[in-house]
């Protein structure tokens, strides 16, 4: 049960995320926005790491792969959010996150070409 009540906080938390994008961005420039999210997500795991004692494997980490991190962070999430948002900005919320929520299909039909796996029904 306790699962199922996760589940359902996830998803009306994901829901919310359009209609509170657009109105972020009434008020803020998209690279502001990207900014302080990208802020408080930081902020967020660090202190996650913090109460579950995983903070020390931060240590085990070298610069180089600080780096590689960095630099993976910024071409994926970064410019995702970017897009995402700038998407956001020009369109309605409603029709940014319909657009944003095709993903799942995007996945099966990639995945076919990109990892040869059979499509199954």
């Amino acid at each position: 049960m306790k699962s199922y009540i996760y589940a359902m906080l996830a998803v009306v938390l994901w829901a919310t995320i359009s209609p509170f994008s657009k109105l972020m961005l009434n008020a803020l420039p998209e690279e502001e926005f990207l900014f302080l999210t990208m802020l408080i997500a930081t902020i967020t795991l660090f202190v996650i790491n913090i109460v579950t004692k995983k903070i020390l494997v931060l240590k085990t980490y070298h610069i180089k792969d600080y780096l590689i991190l960095f630099g993976l962070g910024a071409l994926g999430i970064y410019l995702y959010i970017l897009t995402y948002n700038m998407g956001i900005a020009g369109l309605k919320a409603s029709d940014a996150c319909i657009i944003n929520y095709l993903w799942p299909i995007m996945i099966i039909i990639f995945s076919v070409p990109v990892l040869h796996e059979k499509l199954v029904f």
